[in-house]
C-alpha cells in the first residue's frame, strides 16, 4: 500500500527497491527469474529486469485496480514454432551485424558516443538472433476487479480479454463477480478461473445443459481454442512481435536522443536569435510603414550590404560575443556528429532489421489457414507497418546527410556570425582550420527559405526541421535530386521524425490487435461447478479482496 516493492536474495541481501505511483496490489515472477511483475492499483503492470531493477516496460490493458497477477510457464512440448529450422522463423544473424548498447544518458555530453570499440547490447542479441532458443514461450495472466482477466506472451503481446461479466454463456445476474484464483494450464488446453458471485448464476454449456447455482464460490472451466490448436503459430508471432516492438523502439529512443542532443547543442545559439529577434521587432514598432522586419531580412541585409540596422549593430558588436558564437558552433559540429554516429549504429540498422523481419512476416500473413483467417493477421496491414518502417528509415538517412553537411544551414550561419562579428569590431578573422569560410550563397539561400520557427519566426535548419513534431514533408526533403526512379518507386514524400516514429508504433500495434481478438473469440466455457453448499442466505457479499485460496494444478490433456 506504500507503493514500495524491495527484492532479496535468499540471505536477505538487498538487491533493489521499486517506488511506484500507485500502490502495489500483487506481483508476480517470470518463470525463468528474470523478470519481475508488479501490478498496482491503477490497473497497470510494470515489468522490471530483476538485475539492477530497470523498468522494462509497462502494461496499461486495464482500467481498474489489479486483483490477480500470475506468470504460467507452458510445457516445453516440441513447436513447429521455435526453431531456427521452422518454416515460421526467420534468422537474421548471418545476415546484420549486432546492436551496440544505447547510451541512457540524457545530458548532451553524455550522448556524444566514443570513437571506440562500442559494447554489445547483450539482452538485445539474445532476442533478435538467439530468440528461438533462448526465448521461452510463457504468458502472463493477470484480472482486475472487473473481472477481466487478460493473457499476454512475454508480458507483452497480448492475446485479448476473457470478460465473465460480459460473457454470452454466463450471467451473474448484473453483478459482476470476484475472482478469487486464476489459472492457465501449462499445455494451454484449459483456463479455470475461481469466483464468488452476488448473484444467482446463470450458466449455458456447450451440450446445451443450462444451470442454475446460487450465490457462492463458483469452478469455471474454460476451452481456450485458438490458444492451443494455433500454439505454434501464436509462439512465432509473439517472437516476431517482441522482436519488431525491440528494434522499432531501439530506433524511437536513437532517434529521440538525436534530437535532445541536437537541441541541447543549439539551446544557446537559439536564445541569442531569440535576443535579436526582439530588436528586430521593436525596428517594425518604430517604423511600421516598412511592414513587419524579421531576422532573416536583416541578417540578409547585412550579409548583402555589410550595413545592418543601427539596433542590429549594436546587438552584433555589444550583446553577442565571438567565444559565445565560437561555442555554439563547436556545440554544433560535436552534435553532429553524436546524430550521425546514432543514425549509423543504431538507427538505421535497427530500422533495416526491422524492415527483414516484417517482410518475413508479410510472407507469412499470406498463409490463410495459418494465420490470416486462423488468427487475423492480415496481408495489408502487416504491409502498413512495412511502409511505415521503410519511410522511417527514409526520415533516418535524410538525418545523416543533413548532419553531414557542415557547410549548410545552422552551421554556415554560425561561421558567417563568427566572421562577421570580428569584422564588425575590427578583429582578426579566426584560423581557417577552426571557423571554415563561410559561403555567402549557401548562408543566404539558407536565410532565404529555410522555414521559419514555431514562435519567433527565427530560420529553423534542416536537422532541426526533422525534429519538429509537426507532421508533413521534411523542408531537407525538397532539395533532394530526383531521377527517372523516383516515378516508380512506392515510397512517398520523407516525413519529420517524430509523426514517422509515432506511425510506425501505432501501425505495428493495429497488425496484431486481429490476433488477440481471434484468440479471446475462441474461449469456450467448458464447464461451471459450485465449490461450495453454503446457504445464499448465510452469504455475505465480498467487500475487500476474497479471504479465499485455491490453488489449481492442471493435468496434460490426453494424446
Amino acid at each position: 500500500s506504500d507503493s514500495q516493492v524491495s527484492v532479496y536474495r535468499v540471505t536477505w541481501q538487498r538487491l533493489f527497491a521499486i517506488s511506484t505511483n500507485h500502490p502495489v496490489h500483487c506481483i508476480a515472477w517470470r518463470p525463468d527469474g528474470q523478470q519481475l511483475a508488479v501490478g498496482m492499483s491503477d490497473g497497470s503492470v510494470a515489468f522490471y529486469n530483476v538485475e539492477d531493477g530497470e523498468l522494462l516496460s509497462t502494461s496499461t490493458m486495464h482500467s481498474c485496480s489489479l486483483r490477480l497477477l500470475a506468470w504460467v510457464p507452458t510445457s516445453s512440448a516440441d513447436s513447429a514454432g521455435r526453431g531456427r529450422d521452422s518454416a515460421y522463423a526467420c534468422p537474421i544473424s548471418d545476415l546484420f551485424p549486432p546492436l551496440p548498447v544505447l547510451s541512457k544518458g540524457s545530458g548532451s555530453q553524455q550522448l556524444i558516443i566514443d570513437a571506440g570499440p562500442m559494447q554489445l547490447d547483450v539482452p538485445m542479441h539474445r532476442l533478435l538472433f538467439e530468440g528461438e532458443r533462448t526465448l521461452s514461450f510463457d504468458i502472463a495472466l493477470s484480472a482486475d476487479e472487473s473481472a477481466r482477466v487478460h493473457l499476454a506472451v512475454h508480458g507483452r503481446f497480448s492475446l485479448g480479454f476473457l470478460s465473465l461479466a460480459h460473457f454470452p454463456a454466463l450471467d451473474f445476474g448484473g453483478e459482476a463477480p470476484a475472482l478469487v484464483s486464476a489459472s492457465l494450464a501449462p499445455s494451454l488446453h484449459a483456463l479455470t478461473l475461481v469466483v464468488q458471485t452476488k448473484a444467482p448464476t446463470r450458466a449455458s454449456l456447450p451440450d446445451g445443459t443450462r444451470q442454475l447455482h446460487p450465490p457462492g464460490t463458483l469452478v469455471l472451466g474454460f476451452r481456450t481454442g485458438q490458444l492451443s490448436r494455433a500454439r505454434a503459430e501464436i509462439e512465432a508471432l509473439a517472437l516476431s512481435f517482441t522482436q519488431c516492438r525491440a528494434l522499432a523502439e531501439r530506433a524511437g529512443a536513437a532517434v529521440g536522443m538525436a534530437g535532445r542532443a541536437w537541441n541541447e547543442a543549439t539551446a544557446g545559439f537559439s536564445s541569442k536569435m531569440d535576443e535579436l529577434s526582439a530588436v528586430v521587432r521593436q525596428l517594425t514598432d518604430l517604423d511600421p510603414s516598412d511592414g513587419p522586419a524579421t531576422v532573416c531580412q536583416e541578417l540578409l541585409l547585412l550579409l548583402a550590404t555589410g550595413s545592418p540596422a543601427p539596433q542590429v549593430l549594436d546587438f552584433l558588436s555589444h550583446s553577442w560575443r565571438e567565444p559565445e558564437l565560437s561555442r555554439s558552433f563547436k556545440a554544433a559540429a560535436a552534435a553532429a556528429d553524436t546524430v550521425a554516429q546514432l543514425c549509423v549504429t543504431q538507427a538505421a540498422p535497427a530500422l533495416e532489421m526491422l524492415i527483414h523481419l516484417l517482410g518475413h512476416l508479410h510472407g507469412l500473413s499470406k498463409w490463410p489457414h495459418h494465420f490470416a483467417v486462423t488468427l487475423g493477421l492480415q496481408p495489408k496491414n502487416v504491409l502498413t507497418v512495412l511502409e511505415a518502417a521503410e519511410s522511417l528509415r527514409a526520415s533516418v538517412e535524410l538525418l545523416l546527410i543533413c548532419s553531414r553537411r557542415t557547410d549548410h544551414g545552422i552551421a554556415a550561419l554560425m561561421c558567417w556570425l563568427i566572421h562577421t562579428v570580428r569584422k564588425l569590431r575590427d578583429e582578426s578573422p579566426p584560423a581557417v582550420s577552426e571557423v571554415p569560410l563561410p559561403d555567402a550563397r549557401r548562408v543566404a539561400a539558407f536565410l532565404s527559405h529555410a522555414s521559419p520557427g514555431p514562435t519567433s519566426g527565427i530560420p529553423v535548419d534542416e536537422v532541426a526541421d526533422l525534429f519538429l513534431e509537426a507532421p508533413g514533408e521534411a523542408a531537407a526533403a525538397a532539395g533532394l535530386p530526383r531521377d527517372a526512379l523516383d516515378g516508380v518507386s512506392g515510397l512517398g514524400p520523407i516525413g519529420r521524425l517524430g509523426p514517422a516514429v509515432a506511425k510506425l508504433n501505432a501501425a505495428l500495434a493495429d497488425a496484431f490487435t486481429p490476433v488477440a481478438q481471434h484468440v479471446s473469440a475462441g474461449f469456450q466455457l467448458h464447464s461451471c461447478s459450485p465449490l461450495d453448499t453454503t446457504p445464499a442466505a448465510t452469504l455475505t457479499a465480498p467487500t475487500t479482496a476474497p479471504s479465499l485460496t485455491l490453488d489449481v494444478l492442471h493435468a496434460d490433456p490426453p494424446p
